[in-house]
């Protein structure tokens, strides 16, 4: 039983026994109940021992009503799932050595093996599954001091029959960045964070937002360019996951154990990563929390709720005057204006390669031929002591037609391109026949 909240209730009033004792009846905002508790004197402290016996039974039952509809803190039983804990790994065991971390109030490790740190028992994995299946997304936060350029995986699902992973989150110091591996029916989809730079020996604190098939990466109180999924998460997280995989923490494929110091590895729901930066010492300024619609997506409301007075998300109509429809109908035209302006660059592409090689057969001069030598227009030669020979070759009306034709598709070229520099075109009248 918490200590009474702020009272919301208050009421005296007496029975129509003037042996009575007033009674206070006060509201505990967190429980579904009220509490009954004597005014002034001894409940059971009363002339009448039949009163006081009925009153000591009533005490009795609305006790227990209060103590079996308590609200549970901070969103319910299931809203944080620290992963140590859950392992029965937050004390000295095998695989890890207890050190001190920059959270006093909880402990950090060393990992020395994390093959030797237990998983999480099925029946908590399966409580995990049902809140990222319900929120369709979840919190993961992490503190951590990992070995420079080292790869190192901070969590892993791994299937109970040794074929492979599930899903993993792996901080990749080789290439600066933080992987998120996801297998569905049989196939690996790999999304990875660019510039997460954790393996530096340093401390850092990380903040993964998954929310369907977005992720948000806060590094400290740094954000970093959000990723997205192939497949949605939950499609991931399926309802019989706790049955064919187990959670590890630390433990990755071959050579990918977490190598360093990890402390409050935790998923947690129903809280804003705004809250946690803020819990953090993150100014407002320095972070921007992810955009999301607090409208219900898909039939399911977000994991992260934002139902709390002082951060309501903003009516982007109220703002810019354009409806999501808008918007959304905006796109689709733009998706459409994009592929006709790639189908006329290539016809215009087409079209001038094609002006190219009709100039090139157009300049080439009208030209004879006898006797297998080539003469060229005008060119006069003896055959023999009474026979000259001149060629006179006129331009034919297939030449104006082609010529004419050029001049016809130029002007379209032209007309149709917006760059003229980038296109090659030979006017006309620089054709000499």
């Amino acid at each position: 039983m918490s200590s009474l909240q702020p009272l919301q209730l208050l009421i005296w009033f007496t029975f129509d026994f003037p042996e009575a004792p007033k009674l206070l009846l006060i509201s505990d905002p967190g429980l579904l109940c009220y509490r009954i508790l004597p005014a002034t004197g001894s409940l059971l402290g009363t002339n009448s021992s039949t009163m006081g016996l009925a009153w000591g039974l009533g005490l009795l039952f609305l006790l227990q009503v209060c103590g079996t509809n308590r609200i549970p803190e901070s969103g319910g039983d299931n809203s944080v799932f620290d992963i140590f804990e859950l392992t029965g790994a937050a004390r000295k065991g095998s695989g890890r050595r207890l050190v001190k971390g920059p959270d006093p109030s909880s402990p950090a490790f060393r990992i020395e093996d994390a093959n030797l740190i237990p998983p999480v028992p099925d029946d908590k994995l399966q409580d995990l599954v049902d809140a990222v299946r319900a929120e369709k997304g979840f919190l993961l936060l992490a503190s951590l001091r990992q070995m420079k350029k080292t790869r190192g995986t901070l969590l892993a699902l791994e299937r109970k029959d040794h074929s492979g992973q599930v899903f993993s989150v792996v901080s990749n110091g080789k290439a600066g960045t933080l992987d998120l591996s996801l297998t569905v029916q049989g196939k690996q989809h790999v999304v990875s964070v660019e510039e997460a730079l954790l393996a530096t020996g340093q401390w850092k604190s990380i903040t993964l937002f998954v929310q369907e098939d977005r992720a948000q990466l806060y590094i400290d109180c740094e954000k970093m360019e959000n990723a997205e999924l192939d497949v949605p998460i939950q499609s991931v997280f399926t309802r019989d996951l706790a049955s064919i995989a187990r959670l590890r923490i630390a433990k990755g494929g071959v050579n990918d154990n977490f190598q360093g110091v990890l402390q409050n590895v935790r998923f947690v729901f129903g809280t804003t990563p705004e809250d946690i930066l803020r819990n953090k010492g993150c100014s407002s300024s320095t972070n921007v929390l992810l955009t999301l619609d607090n409208n219900v997506v898909n039939g399911s409301s977000p994991a992260i709720r934002t139902n709390y007075i002082g951060h309501k998300t903003k009516d982007l109509q109220a703002i810019c005057g354009i409806s999501c429809d808008e918007l959304s109908s905006m796109v689709l035209e733009l998706r459409g204006l994009r592929t006709i302006v790639t189908t006329l660059q290539d016809s215009i592409r087409k079209v001038t390669e094609e002006n190219k090689e009709l100039a090139n057969e157009l300049r080439r001069p009208p030209l004879c031929y006898h006797n297998g030598v080539q003469y060229r227009n005008n060119e006069e030669w003896t055959v023999d002591s009474c026979t000259e020979c001149r060629c006179q070759k006129e331009l034919s009306n297939e030449w104006s037609e082609r010529k004419l034709a050029l001049e016809l598709s130029t002007i379209v070229v032209a007309a149709n391109t917006t760059d003229s520099s980038s296109t090659s075109i030979i006017p006309p009248e620089h054709l000499q026949p």
